[in-house]
């Protein structure tokens, strides 16, 4: 029997190195599309190294059964998929926070945690099975069985704005502005150090890391274009910044990889961050730093070219309207219970245990009206009161 066309990749590979390498970079390549990519998404050195020995690749019109093979010209491959497991998603009570909802479509502000689609480790529990369960089983087969719905993904640990498709017209309408990266993303991340200057771009193309498969990384050839816009909101000395990034691209894990590469890695970031820090000492800084300026207003720190800033101690004068967010605030409550002192700061610093980003403004081309939607969101809880605590150092 013929495999079916999306059990198949073709392509071609330069020379130089090992079949399963090239085959790995080759469908890692194809991770920012995922209409093309298919099954081609999952596909590990691992597996690719099994699906080799099983006589899966044909290299040149020859099957080839060694993974280590070197390939010595460049040459056309076929890689023949088995038949992808049929998925069996099924709706599950889980709470959403939906913030606008209408016959086309959903946008909803998911919290750190949840899993947005089905993978291996993570078959239920996650956004995909929320939706089903809210949507109804008229979803399923939207934009694809394997992840019915979903336009487009937030990791797990990271919050804010989801948009969300009920049927296929929608969700070929938006994929195709996030394809023109038309859609408007403004996101929050808390990182270590001062980021200089205060606005600035990134560009620096991202793929695998050649260091670990697992990860990302800016490379120098084979990836793909990336750029990242940010603001500096505010800062604490010189240990912690708060910064509104704007994507112009959306790569995977693109934020992430592109400030941990300048030097200035989300804070609690697990995979992009530095494994060990001395929180006691950043927290001593911070104290230090605060108490040096006992003369500025409480949870005010800023430099002489900042302008002023809030009452929540957020800089707002890139705030506003479709170039910034109209405002971003801390709980007055939050701020109000916490008062910190070097322990208190260092645990607080210490303790958050995913990477500090929020999803804070998502913008689009309604598929049906054609009107533009704009949507904007508050941190979570935790990123609040990281905020609050960093606030009442001094």
């Amino acid at each position: 029997m013929e495999p079916a066309p999306d059990q198949v990749i073709r392509g071609r590979l330069s020379p130089g190195t090992r079949l399963d390498r090239l085959l790995t970079d080759y469908c890692a390549q194809l991770l920012p599309h995922p209409v093309e990519a298919g099954a081609a998404m999952t596909l590990s050195r691992s597996r690719i190294k099994s699906l080799i020995e099983a006589g899966q690749v044909a290299v040149a019109g020859e099957i080839i059964t060694d993974p280590s093979a070197k390939i010595n010209a460049e040459s056309f491959f076929t890689l023949v998929l088995p038949p992808p497991e049929t998925p069996h998603n099924r709706g599950e009570n889980i709470a959403l926070a939906v913030i606008y909802e209408d016959d086309d479509l959903l946008v909803i502000d998911k919290p750190p945690g949840l899993v947005v689609h089905p993978a291996p480790g993570h078959r239920e529990g996650t956004l995909v099975n929320a939706l089903i369960h809210h949507c109804g089983r008229e979803i399923i087969t939207v934009g694809g069985v394997a992840r019915p719905g979903i336009v487009h993904r937030l990791d797990k640990d990271t919050s804010g704005l989801l948009v969300a498709a009920k049927n296929d017209q929608a969700f070929a309408h938006l994929q195709r502005q996030f394809s023109a990266h038309t859609i408007e993303r403004r996101y929050l991340a808390l990182v270590w150090g001062l980021v200089t200057p205060k606005q600035g771009t990134i560009s620096h193309s991202i793929g695998r890391s050649q260091i670990n498969r697992q990860k990302m990384a800016v490379v120098t050839h084979g990836g793909r274009h990336a750029v990242t816009h940010y603001t500096r909101l505010q800062q604490w000395g010189s240990t912690v910044s708060l910064l509104e990034c704007r994507l112009e691209t959306g790569r995977t894990h693109q934020i992430r990889v592109h400030l941990s590469h300048v030097g200035h890695a989300v804070i609690g970031d697990p995979v992009y961050g530095q494994k060990s820090r001395n929180h006691a000492s950043i927290a001593q800084r911070l104290i230090g730093y605060a108490r040096h300026n006992r003369g500025e207003a409480r949870g005010k720190l800023h430099t002489q070219d900042d302008k002023r800033e809030d009452e929540s101690g957020l800089a707002a004068e890139s705030l506003g309207g479709k170039d910034g967010f109209s405002q971003v605030s801390v709980d007055p409550v939050l701020i109000d219970q916490v008062s910190v002192d070097q322990a208190s700061l260092t645990q607080a610093l210490a303790g958050f245990d995913r990477q500090a980003l929020h999803a804070a403004k998502l913008g689009f081309i309604h598929p049906k009206s054609g009107d533009y939607k704009e949507f904007v969101t508050a941190p979570p809880k935790d990123f609040s009161q990281l905020i609050a605590c960093l606030n009442q150092t001094g």
